[in-house]
């Protein structure tokens, strides 16, 4: 995937549809099998090139960010769990992160305890205490 993206200069991350989402957006929100992988390609993708921080506040006309649709994301093998955490931290870069609340005033830890999403409720509560509260 990594290579498509770099061969492609017509594929861009911050494309928008109608409703604002971007690839990102898809990913961060995607049932099928190996998103995982995906979202890893994408992180790397923005972090080499500086725009991951705008990736991740990039807003749905809905207000949601990617990692709100990550972490409601519950379609993913339990053995994955680590991997998980792990693409989810890396994405939640900044405090501004854990702050952005979509239309009805939620955060993304007001998404993952909803879908009763454990290790994403686990890993935003570390993040929140580390990086401090809302």
């Amino acid at each position: 995937m990594r290579e498509r993206i770099d061969r492609q200069s017509s594929l861009r991350l911050e494309y928008r549809d109608s409703r604002g989402w971007t690839p990102l957006h898809f990913c961060c929100s995607s049932k099928f099998v190996g998103f995982l992988h995906a979202l890893e390609t994408f992180i790397e993708y923005g972090e080499a090139n500086g725009n991951l921080g705008i990736m991740v506040r990039q807003q749905t006309h809905n207000g949601n960010t990617p990692i709100h649709y990550l972490a409601q994301n519950t379609h993913f093998d339990p053995s994955e769990d680590s991997k998980y955490i792990q693409i989810l931290t890396r994405l939640v870069t900044t405090r501004s992160v854990l702050k952005l609340t979509n239309k009805l005033g939620r955060h993304a830890l007001h998404n993952a305890a909803s879908a009763s999403n454990t290790p994403a409720i686990v890993a935003l509560q570390v993040r929140v205490r580390r990086r401090g509260s809302f």
